[in-house]
């Protein structure tokens, strides 16, 4: 083989080796920026999975007292794991009552109202209506709460929740009418001052 054919041959494999290797580093460089990527997904994924286990869960619902009770109750409840501050609920439409217009007006005051503090576990419940004197009247029986409050991290994502009675509810006669008035004012009067204490503020009624 001449000088020259030893030459064109060391040049193709010096070329071939550098086609071959500036390839394998490019793929190398891709792999290597997916990995990255999928690491840092990841990592976020679990950060964001901590930091909501660490944030506060405010729910807002209606539903009967106690199981098989006729006496529906509007009730804000923190049932996350952390402090809940300034706490803040709007309902659409406004929350109506077949228990009269002073009982409407606290509920939406209530609802309406900050709620300066709210620990873990604290529920608070408000007399609402009574069952079958509410589905058997006019007023809403579906309403959407947005609650949005603050954690230790800062503010919390904004919860919307749609109660829709019917589904959820199912009407109980209580044993008589008397019986019936008599549970619901008791009722409003545990209820009194306990707002009191998580807003810092006035009575509600």
């Amino acid at each position: 083989m001449s000088d020259s054919s030893v030459q064109i041959t060391t040049v193709v494999i010096s070329v071939a080796a550098l086609v071959f290797s500036t390839t394998a580093a490019f793929w190398a460089l891709v792999y290597n920026r997916r990995q990255a990527r999928a690491v840092a997904q990841a990592n976020a994924l679990t950060e964001k999975a901590q930091r909501e286990q660490a944030e506060p869960y405010v729910i807002v619902d209606i539903k009967p007292r106690i199981p098989g009770s006729s006496l529906l109750v509007l009730v804000i409840e923190n049932i996350g794991q952390t402090l809940a501050r300034n706490v803040r609920i709007s309902v659409s439409p406004p929350l109506q009552t077949t228990l009269g217009a002073e009982r409407a007006a606290t509920l939406n005051r209530v609802v309406g109202r900050p709620i300066a503090t709210l620990p873990p576990t604290r529920r608070i419940p408000f007399v609402m209506d009574v069952g079958h004197q509410l589905f058997s009247s006019e007023l809403p029986k579906v309403y959407e709460f947005r609650v949005e409050s603050d954690g230790p991290f800062g503010r919390v994502d904004p919860l919307i929740y749609t109660v829709d009675l019917p589904r959820r509810t199912r009407p109980v006669r209580s044993r008589s009418a008397g019986h019936r008035a008599r549970g619901a004012r008791r009722d409003v009067r545990e209820e009194r001052g306990v707002f009191d204490s998580a807003s810092g503020r006035g009575g509600v009624a």
